[in-house]
């Protein structure tokens, strides 16, 4: 009811960032909330029922005056572009960059390889991270990553790039060191990401973020370090 709208606007304004989707649900009402709390100021991070409320509605965001990230997954983003998920997975780096530019956010494209697309045709692939990330839940734990990220003050693309990075660093220290990628859950990751933190401040991880900012050929650039944080390296 209008109360409940009430009381989760007020909330949301006095957070300083979003994590909205998981768990909503896909009433009409529901439904209507969200394309309701997507036009307030704040950082979000949009993923799951909050991806299905959009529909192909991507025009709705590109008002906003706050750092957005979208975490769609193949089918997700076909909805969004209104195009079959076989689609998306064959031209998964070119379906990010027509999200991103189409609704002035930066999106993360899960799957196999990462993609992060902004809307200025950069494009990121996340080199950390395996095939225990296929495991139900593990979006959420990504979408919570990047909204902790915003929360800091970073941008849209730092955060996301930061954010999926950890993510995927700790996938990949669960599975070296307690879980294998078979049988690793969403909830071993928040066991590990603290540590991944801590291997990214002391420079102990060796993965590079790689930039796919080169547009067609697909060519990636060296990664090149910045802040002991993400790797990224623009064309």
């Amino acid at each position: 009811g209008q109360a409940s709208k009430a009381l989760v606007l007020e909330h949301m304004r006095d957070m300083q960032a979003t994590a909205l989707g998981p768990g909503l649900g896909r009433a009409p009402e529901t439904v209507a909330l969200v394309r309701e709390l997507v036009t307030e100021p704040r950082p979000l991070v949009i993923d799951a029922d909050g991806l299905w409320a959009l529909d192909a509605d991507l025009d709705l965001l590109r008002g906003r005056e706050a750092p957005t990230i979208l975490t769609p997954h193949e089918g997700e983003l076909g909805r969004l572009l209104s195009c079959p998920a076989s689609e998306i997975g064959a031209h998964r780096l070119a379906s990010a960059r027509q999200a991103a530019k189409a609704s002035g956010a930066t999106v993360v494209l899960k799957g196999e390889a990462t993609i992060i697309a902004d809307p200025g045709g950069h494009a990121y692939v996340v080199p950390t991270g395996n095939p225990g990330l296929a495991t139900p839940g593990t979006g959420d734990v990504l979408t919570g990553a990047l909204a902790a990220q915003l929360a800091k003050g970073l941008g849209a693309t730092e955060a996301a790039c930061l954010g999926a990075y950890l993510h995927g660093l700790a996938a990949d220290l669960a599975a070296e060191y307690e879980t294998g990628t078979d049988g690793m859950v969403a909830g071993d990751l928040l066991g590990f990401l603290p540590r991944a933190i801590e291997r990214l401040k002391h420079g102990e991880d060796d993965h590079g973020m790689r930039s796919d900012a080169g547009a067609a050929s697909g060519d990636r650039d060296t990664p090149s370090e910045r802040e002991g944080a993400h790797h990224v390296a623009h064309r």
